[in-house]
């Protein structure tokens, strides 16, 4: 249903095989630290050694801008990844059902 498709993770890429999984899906571009597309806007929260989601919404945001015919994107966060007890502020609580 798109003519271009971007992946974007605010991370390294070669984990789970990402850079040649998306390729071999037909992406266009795949965004992660150390690409040749680069990662904008790098912010994290407090001790936190990954990127936010402002970070991940930020680039994703600038890929629908640049293209008015539409793109499919694949974003995958990173801010709420483990270990929860030393990259958070004292009163984050992390919740779930």
């Amino acid at each position: 249903m798109f003519d271009y498709a971007v992946g974007i993770h605010p991370y390294q890429g070669v984990f789970y095989s990402r850079v040649a999984d998306y390729a071999k899906f037909g992406f266009n571009r795949f965004y992660y630290l150390g690409s040749k597309y680069k990662i904008i806007d790098k912010k994290k929260i407090g001790k936190s050694p990954y990127l936010s989601d402002e970070t991940s919404y930020a680039n994703a945001l600038t890929q629908l801008k640049a293209d008015k015919n539409g793109t499919f994107i694949n974003l995958v966060t990173m801010q709420n990844h483990m270990p929860y007890d030393t990259q958070y502020h004292k009163n984050y609580t992390p919740s779930g059902s």
